[in-house]
């Protein structure tokens, strides 16, 4: 009867333990400290995304007084992903050794730090005479080419202009996403379209006919045996075009030096070629001079 008795009591005590362990957890000790774990970091950000996510869809909110208080961080009387994402960079902060406590950094947040200058990106050539010619570097280890082609090929009122010749919009078949130019000869032009925009307007993928030839024919030059991973994309805004050579050429960095891949099988070599990056201009050094790139928005 009296182990009973104990054993009751002992049940009684360890309830209120459990009790007041849950109201512990549930109390938060400070702004953007939603869990109480005297730490603020992306577990407190993703619980003030749930209680927003809770709200959003009028469900009852889980958040005490304290918590919903701590997770308010802004101060502006609701709890949602903007105090979330101030939640989220301050940890970002502190993880980079920041040593701001976090109501001083809500107040006057330091600078985001500066990215490393990368050669990855569009960039065109500052030479006015270099008509619009620009190279790009991505960050999968390509060197993609385009150029401005408005003057060679548009879509105007008066038809589809092709080099030195305006054909007749008869002359043009769609079919879904498919267009095609052609004359009783030849083929001027296959293309799919990507991604769309009013009219003609959009981006297109080039899968055949003279334009495509033109494409095949770069690749040639450059002592390529095969096409591989390499496609021709047009881009179409009215009269404006940009036509671009994807994936012409793969490029490895090293340091300050870049090197072009040679394709297996074909002449020349992959001498280093050094390049600066000072924010958004790019010079590139070689053995006839530099040229200097400015990146394109």
């Amino acid at each position: 009867m009296k182990n009973r008795k104990i054993g009751r009591v002992l049940g009684f005590v360890m309830a209120d333990i459990m009790l007041l362990s849950s109201a512990f957890t549930a109390f938060a000790s400070g702004l953007g400290d939603i869990n109480s774990d005297s730490a603020i970091n992306a577990v407190d950000a993703s619980e003030i995304l749930s209680e927003y996510a809770r709200v959003s869809t009028n469900q009852s909110p889980q958040f005490t007084a304290e918590q919903k208080e701590a997770a308010d961080v802004d101060k502006n009387g609701s709890v949602n992903a903007v105090d979330a994402s101030q939640v989220l960079s301050y940890y970002a902060y502190k993880s980079t050794s920041g040593t701001m406590e976090f109501e001083d950094y809500l107040k006057n947040p330091p600078p985001p730090p500066k990215k490393e200058p990368t050669i990855v990106g569009s960039w065109l050539p500052v030479d006015e005479d270099a008509e619009g010619e620009g190279i790009a570097f991505t960050d999968d280890g390509y060197i993609s080419m385009f150029y401005d082609s408005s003057e060679n090929f548009s879509f105007r009122n008066d038809g589809v202009k092709y080099q030195d010749t305006v054909y007749p919009y008869s002359s043009l078949s769609a079919e879904g996403d498919y267009l095609t130019l052609k004359t009783e000869d030849k083929i001027i032009f296959e293309m799919k379209r990507v991604i769309k925009g009013d009219g003609y307007n959009g981006t297109y993928t080039v899968t055949g006919g003279e334009l495509h030839k033109s494409m095949l024919w770069i690749v040639l030059l450059s002592n390529k045996n095969e096409i591989g991973d390499t496609t021709m994309t047009v881009k179409i805004d009215g009269e404006n075009s940009e036509i671009w050579i994807n994936k012409f050429l793969q490029y490895k960095v090293n340091g300050n030096t870049f090197e072009v891949v040679v394709p297996e099988g074909a002449e020349g070599d992959n001498k280093p070629i050094e390049f600066t990056v000072d924010e958004d201009t790019l010079t590139i050094k070689n053995e006839n001079g530099s040229t200097t790139m400015k990146r394109v928005k």
